[in-house]
């Protein structure tokens, strides 16, 4: 039987005994899968949420009393599929506080090449036309494997990213800016990190994705790098745990911080700051990228999807405690508060 632990907060603060979510809360919290114990751990410690967007968030219909009796971990992805990700809705970000820096300062955005391809491979219209440009700048005669409905193979990603790195850069960012433009709206907002925290990583994939804290990518992903003036990118914000999206990987900043920060995957590594912002169009993304597909760790695509990862996140979690710990004294009391959280 699943032991039912109590839940002292949700965003920071102490949670009301009549709190619609506290069932759902709690079931989470007694969860065994790391996975989800993270999630728990982030909702309850998470002080960027303020009081306003907690109501909006219990007033929304994804998290109504039928949605939360599924499961609050459900409702919240239920609530960012609708929320940012849909081309009719006006994406507004949980913090609603925008953060200034020069706009000289460059910021970088990794992407993940699969999942582009997956979005537009999802529907048959977009497959099509994105066929139709891959055969424009790789030539006729080149097959491209693959190509039917549903998701792409890892051999014929393989084969896309491989073919149009030893086409150029002009050929990568040709596909990339065709990609953006079908993915139009319903592209979800970047995560972006500041160029000088991760400039000796931009060509070694493992090492960026160690960097930032991307643990579910498996050895053999390809990424697209991003780098541009913070100035081109418009407005920018600190994320919450809303827009995390249930990512297990994902860690509360610091109370008081104006900006999100990674949790590196090696204990060794400093943590980097991370902000939110609505992507780029596509021309414009098209000259941020590097032009060359990036790929994580080996060729072999890694057998586990990063599941050697999820297994430590206890130890990850507890590294980035004690970074925060040493390096923001003014986040101890906060600590404090969530010192039984994963």
């Amino acid at each position: 039987m699943t032991t039912i632990a109590k839940i002292d907060y949700l965003f920071d603060r102490v949670l009301d005994l009549r709190h619609s979510w506290r069932d759902s809360l709690a079931r989470l919290n007694g969860e065994a899968a790391n996975n989800l114990r993270a999630n728990s751990a982030n909702l309850r410690m998470d002080w960027r949420v303020h009081a306003a967007a907690e109501g909006k968030l219990i007033d929304a219909p994804e998290f109504d009393q039928s949605k939360l009796a599924i499961g609050i971990d459900s409702a919240l992805g239920a609530y960012f599929l609708n929320r940012f990700c849909q081309p009719a809705v006006d994406v507004t970000f949980t913090d609603p506080t925008d953060i200034h820096i020069p706009g000289h300062q460059r910021l970088v955005h990794v992407g993940v090449l699969d999942r582009m391809i997956g979005r537009i491979w999802r529907r048959d219209d977009l497959r099509v036309i994105l066929a139709q440009d891959i055969r424009a700048i790789l030539g006729e005669s080149v097959l491209i494997q693959g190509l039917s409905p549903g998701a792409p193979s890892d051999e014929s990603l393989e084969q896309l990213a491989t073919r149009l790195n030893r086409a150029g850069a002009e050929a990568v960012r040709r596909i990339v800016e065709a990609a953006h433009d079908l993915l139009g709206p319903a592209q979800p907002f970047w995560w972006a990190g500041f160029h000088g925290e991760v400039e000796d990583y931009l060509d070694d994939g493992r090492s960026l994705v160690n960097a930032l804290g991307l643990g579910e990518l498996p050895d053999g992903a390809w990424l697209v790098v991003y780098s541009y003036k913070a100035g081109d990118a418009g407005l920018l914000y600190r994320p919450t745990v809303v827009e995390a999206n249930r990512y297990a990987f994902h860690f509360v900043s610091p109370a008081g911080l104006k900006t999100g920060l990674t949790m590196p995957l090696d204990a060794g590594l400093p943590a980097c700051a991370e902000v939110l912002h609505y992507p780029l169009a596509p021309e414009a993304a098209a000259g941020a990228c590097s032009g060359q597909f990036v790929r994580v760790g080996t060729a072999a695509r890694g057998v586990d999807d990063g599941a050697g990862n999820y297994a430590r996140l206890p130890e990850m979690r507890a590294a980035q405690r004690e970074r925060i710990d040493r390096r923001y004294s003014t986040a101890r009391d906060w600590l404090g508060r969530h010192q039984t959280a994963f």
